[in-house]
Parts: structure tokens; C-alpha cells; sequence
């Protein structure tokens, strides 16, 4: 690499920010420009006439997935769905959240995980009406709805995916609301394909939740796209203006939360195809056992 050259884009060089003084210290001394996804930290390391963000362009680039990143996001999905299963099988009353939460991750470790997407979520009985709670020392009850939101990393590439399960029996508004749940995301999945805007695929689902009187509990977008990060572009909600492409893999995820009550959440992952998306998930929405 020569010396003379007026930008650089550090995010191809595969190197980390703390050394880039040190590594490059004859290359920066003529360097005009930086572009980089991290501008602030470049900026606190580094003295260059301009720093560009290309954040948006590098996320644009990410959201397109190529076929061997396909199979690594596969990959960790089936790893994520096998831990799930085989820990539900021994759910029993009396386990703390947090205490499957380990269980989770432990047996995703098992089955050739690198690491976790998130913090595994495991949240029982009223817990469950937070979207994003974290596990606690609550006991699993009978009775309890249980939202379960885990993913595995493998190579690297992120998975996300939750059920909702019930311990024993439930009232029949809880059952009905699961089957309303996967049906929305049924929805959901059947409108997303290329060239379909984020918005008509949360209109999907949250005009199923509408049709029965549960949009109101409906509090957080449809969906999101996933790669090396959980979260990346596209965004499905409302006020996205993001159009699907072939190769973006989202998520597909409504739910509802009734304060002091119970929550449901079912999320799959899909792979943004043509005409009809590919669901990743091999496991069913509904989890019977």
C-alpha cells in the first residue's frame, strides 16, 4: 500500500481502531479523508482534514445477504431452534428465569454456538407484558405465559427468534391470542418479497391483531433486518421508508402486552425472496409440547 492515497476506508483493512495510529502512522501523515463507520472514535485517535460516516452506506451493503452468509445465518438458527426445544422439555414449575436463561445459552454453546445475538430472554407471568425485559429470579408457575427470545451466533452472523409457551393450562383469551399472534405473523410473511415496502409488511400483521381488537397492545414495529448484528436495515414498521431486496433476512415479529397481565410474542425469520419469502425457521409458531 502506498503512502500517497487520499482517503482510506479503514472498515476494509479488517483492522482495530486503537492500533490504526500506531499501524498506519506513514499513511495518515498524507491522508485528506477517513471514511468510516466510526467516525467519533477515528476522530479521538486520529488528526485528518475530513472524516466521513458511511455508516448508512456500509449498513445499505449489510442488509443484502450473500449465499455463504445465508448458510451461517442458517446455521445459527438451527442451533438456536434445537437449544429451545430441547430446554422446553424439561421446563418445569419452580425454575427461575434466569436459571433457563443459562440453560439456553449453555445448551446453544453445546450445539456449536460462538456467542449470543443478545441476552437471552426469559420472562414469566406478568414479566411477559415487557417487551424487553430481562431475566429475573421469578419462579415459573403453573398457569404462567412464558415469552421466551433467544439467538445464537455462528461465524459471526446473528439468529433471533421467540416463542411464547404456556405452563399447564391458560385461559381460553391466552390461547386465542397465541392463534391470533401466529396468524399475524402468517400474514406478515405472506406480503414480504422483493420489491415490497417495510410498511405494507407491518400493516400485515398489525391489521390481523386490528380484525380482534388487540392492535392497541400492539407497541413495537413488525420486524427488523438481521445479519452480523441483530439489528440491522431494514426497519418493518410504520414509518419506515426501506423497500425489500432479495437476499435481506428479517424478522417477523408481533406481539401484544397487557400491562400487570401477560405478554405473546412469535418471531421467525425470513429470507427476502422474488415472489414468496423463504421461512428459516423449521420449528412450529406454536409450541404444543
Amino acid at each position: 500500500m502506498g503512502s500517497g492515497r487520499d482517503e482510506i476506508y479503514f472498515g476494509d483493512l479488517g483492522i482495530k481502531l486503537k492500533d490504526i495510529k500506531d499501524t498506519f502512522k506513514e499513511l495518515l501523515s498524507n491522508v485528506k479523508v477517513i471514511c468510516t463507520d466510526e467516525p467519533r472514535r477515528v476522530k479521538s485517535l486520529v488528526t485528518v482534514k475530513r472524516i466521513e460516516d458511511i455508516t448508512d452506506d456500509i449498513m445499505e451493503l449489510r442488509s443484502i445477504k450473500t449465499a455463504e452468509e445465508v448458510s451461517f445465518m442458517k446455521k445459527a438458527l438451527q442451533i438456536t431452534e434445537e437449544a429451545l426445544w430441547r430446554v422446553l422439555e424439561s421446563l418445569i414449575p419452580g425454575l427461575r428465569e434466569y436459571e433457563v436463561a443459562g440453560m439456553l445459552e449453555g445448551v446453544m454453546r453445546y450445539l456449536g454456538a460462538d456467542g449470543y445475538a443478545f441476552e437471552t430472554i426469559v420472562a414469566s407471568g406478568p414479566n411477559s407484558a415487557y417487551p424487553h425485559a430481562v431475566p429475573t429470579s421469578r419462579e415459573l408457575r403453573q398457569g404462567d405465559v412464558v415469552v421466551i427470545d433467544l439467538g445464537a451466533k455462528y461465524n459471526g452472523y446473528s439468529s433471533d427468534m421467540t416463542r411464547t409457551i404456556t405452563m399447564g393450562s391458560v385461559p381460553k383469551e391466552v390461547k386465542n391470542a397465541l392463534e391470533v399472534i401466529s396468524e399475524a405473523v402468517n400474514n406478515a410473511v405472506d406480503v414480504a418479497c422483493d420489491g415490497v415496502d417495510a410498511r405494507t409488511v407491518d400493516s400485515a400483521a398489525r391489521d390481523t391483531l386490528k380484525r380482534y381488537g388487540l392492535s392497541k397492545y400492539f407497541i413495537h414495529s413488525t420486524g427488523h433486518g438481521v445479519g452480523i448484528d441483530v439489528h440491522e436495515k431494514p426497519r418493518l414498521s410504520q414509518s419506515s421508508k426501506e423497500i425489500l431486496r432479495e437476499g435481506m433476512i428479517v424478522t417477523i415479529e408481533p406481539g401484544i402486552y397487557i400491562h400487570g397481565r401477560y405478554g405473546i410474542r412469535i418471531e421467525n425469520m425470513i429470507l427476502i425472496k422474488k415472489r414468496k419469502s423463504e421461512v428459516l425457521n423449521k420449528k412450529p409458531l406454536i409450541y404444543t409440547g
